[in-house]
C-alpha cells in the first residue's frame, strides 16, 4: 500500500485565522481540530479521503458541541450531493441541485466531488471544483452506474466555543454509485476521531 499524494494535516484552533495552520513547524495543541487529507493505492485502486480529529483538553471526553455540529453539517452536505445522483444527470446539474438542497437546509456548502478508481481523480463527470461552484466544463459529462466516487465537500459554520469564528469542516469519503443508490464501502465519518 502506497500513497499517491503526500498526506497533510492542517491545524484549526480557537483564535487562529483562516482555514487552518499549514506551518510545518506548528505544534499540535490540546483543543485543536485536525484536518487530515490522505490517499492510498492498494491492488491498483486509489482512495482519496479527508477526516477530522479533535485533540481533547484535560477533562474533556468529546469535542465541543459547536465542532460536532459542524461535522453534522458536513455530513448534511454529503447527503445533499448523493441524494442527487441519477444515471444520465450531468455533474453541473447535480452541483446546482445539491447546493440548493443544502442551502434550503441552512447549510453553507462547498462541493467538489469526482470519480476515483485507477486514478486519484478519475475520468468522468466532476461535481464542482474548489474554485468554482456554478459550472465546470468537466461537469457536462453525465453520471454512469457502477462508478466509484470521492464525495468531497465542505460545510462552514460559526463555532460558539471559538468566539463564533466561522470554521470550515472539510470531509471526503470514497463511495460507490450502483446506478440506484450511493453506499460508503468503508462507512463514513460521522463523529470526530478523538485524540487523548
Amino acid at each position: 500500500m502506497v500513497n499517491w499524494s503526500q498526506p497533510s494535516v492542517r491545524i484549526f484552533r480557537r483564535g487562529a485565522p483562516g482555514s487552518g495552520l499549514r506551518d510545518k513547524d506548528a505544534v499540535i495543541q490540546k483543543g485543536d481540530m485536525l484536518h487530515i487529507d490522505l490517499t492510498t493505492t492498494y491492488l491498483g485502486l486509489r482512495t482519496d479521503m479527508q477526516h477530522l480529529a479533535y485533540v481533547l483538553r484535560d477533562g474533556e471526553v468529546d469535542a465541543p458541541a459547536g465542532l460536532k455540529a459542524g461535522l453534522q453539517d458536513a455530513n448534511g452536505v454529503q447527503d445533499a450531493i448523493t441524494s442527487e445522483f441519477r444515471v444520465g444527470t450531468t455533474g453541473n446539474v447535480i452541483l446546482a441541485c445539491a447546493r440548493a438542497v443544502a442551502l434550503a437546509k441552512g447549510l453553507q456548502p462547498w462541493i467538489y466531488s469526482h470519480p476515483i478508481g485507477f486514478y486519484g481523480h478519475g475520468p468522468g463527470s466532476a461535481i464542482g471544483l474548489s474554485e468554482e461552484q456554478k459550472y465546470v466544463p468537466q461537469g457536462d459529462y453525465t453520471l454512469r452506474a457502477n462508478i466509484l466516487w470521492s464525495i468531497e465537500s465542505r460545510a462552514s459554520r460559526a463555532v460558539p466555543e471559538w468566539d463564533d469564528a466561522v470554521v470550515n469542516f472539510e470531509t471526503e469519503e470514497d463511495a460507490y454509485f450502483d446506478g440506484n443508490r450511493v453506499t460508503y464501502p468503508d462507512g463514513r465519518q460521522m463523529q470526530f476521531h478523538l485524540i487523548k
